[in-house]
């Protein structure tokens, strides 16, 4: 197994136990090993934001920002979101190298994303609203204003929903999987981590994190429920 994929994994399972300084130790390993990934900037820059190191923080997602390749993708309207909670939870931070373009209020009732380990992996996020209307890639906005962010792969992630002004009642997140590094193997699993916001840019926001274990080539699983 890529030796970068077994420190991920762990990282992602010390984040899900709350143990965000170990886990920044973990993802700036990662990062050394992966520099040309941008995901690898980005879990680092979350796990600097949980352990108060803001302006690490906003300086590795700002870099994220602007990166050319990545305007209009997926990973850059997610890391405008990250920028921007960054800032509102710290008023006092200094953003004056934050384009006046990325700048914008985040504020949901409800935020969901996946990332993964592997980069041979293919995830992809659907949300299950209360009306059983589905949220996914074939179908990115909802009636009910549900929004999934561009489709990532081959190591791309993550993917994220966002719902400003969320309906009562049971949301369930499933996960869909094209797991190439299990094949031939079941030495080589892929970790995926999902992150719950309820409130997100909130006052009274909430946040759980959850890890499960992909050993499977192929397949579908629900992960989470969530009562609005």
């Amino acid at each position: 197994m890529d030796k970068r994929q077994i420190l991920k994994g762990l990282a992602f399972k010390l984040e899900e136990k709350g143990e965000y300084k170990s886990a920044s130790s973990v993802f700036k390993r990662v990062l050394m090993k992966n520099q040309n990934y941008i995901s690898s900037y980005r879990n680092l820059a979350l796990a600097y934001a949980e352990i108060g190191m803001s302006n690490e923080a906003f300086s590795l997602l700002n870099s994220i920002l602007n990166t050319k390749e990545i305007k209009g993708t997926g990973m850059f309207s997610i890391s405008k979101n990250e920028i921007n909670n960054l800032i509102q939870n710290n008023p006092t931070l200094d953003k004056t190298q934050l384009e006046n373009s990325n700048l914008l209020y985040t504020g949901f009732d409800l935020r969901v994303l996946v990332d993964w380990s592997s980069n041979n992996s293919d995830i992809d996020l659907h949300i299950i609203e209360p009306s059983k209307e589905i949220c996914y890639y074939n179908n990115p906005v909802t009636q009910i204003g549900g929004e999934i962010s561009q489709d990532m792969h081959n190591g791309l992630g993550p993917e994220e929903y966002i719902l400003k002004n969320a309906k009562k009642g049971d949301y369930f997140v499933k996960l869909t999987y094209d797991n190439k590094s299990a094949e031939n193997t079941d030495k080589e699993s892929t970790f995926a981590k999902i992150t719950i916001f309820k409130n997100y840019g909130k006052p009274n926001q909430i946040k759980t994190t959850k890890v499960v274990k992909l050993d499977k080539n192929q397949g579908e699983v629900i992960v989470a429920k969530i009562t609005i």
